[in-house]
């Protein structure tokens, strides 16, 4: 069996280049997501294999139409967080804010619920149960 997961963000989502660019500019950055998942689908493809995208907020907000082909495709649609904040480092309502805006904006893409979700930088610790807690009370149950 092989299993594939992608985390699909953009080159200024990264924590090393948060300190650089921060959210405020993003949209005035020159985006990389589309062409790199583009990349990544036409492997998929050549190859039949499916696999799970981890999506974040922003790019679903900015791209829905990468995130219906993906879905099309049939692969499986994930959450990545809004934001790519560090989980741990965030109030649990601010966590939660941000989950859901994330799996809004996925589901109203894809008119699915989205159950699996992968924390930036894997950033939820085991001291961080609060934030299993909101994950599964959101509909999460794969993290």
């Amino acid at each position: 069996m092989i299993i594939l997961t992608f985390d699909i963000e953009d080159w200024f989502h990264t924590h090393q280049n948060r300190k650089y660019y921060s959210g405020h500019i993003w949209n005035n950055l020159p985006s990389r997501v589309e062409r790199n998942t583009q990349n990544i689908l036409n492997v998929l493809d050549k190859h039949n294999r499916k696999a799970t995208f981890f999506i974040l907020g922003w790019v679903a907000e900015k791209h829905p139409d990468l995130v219906k082909q993906i879905y099309n495709k049939g692969h499986e649609i994930a959450a990545h967080s809004a934001w790519h904040h560090n989980a741990s480092l965030l109030y649990p309502e601010d966590f939660e804010k941000d989950l859901i805006r994330n799996l809004d904006a996925l589901q109203n893409i894809t008119g699915e619920k989205v159950i699996a979700y992968r924390a930036p930088g894997y950033s939820i610790k085991r001291k961080n149960t609060l934030l299993f807690d909101i994950l599964s009370k959101n509909g999460i149950t794969i993290d």
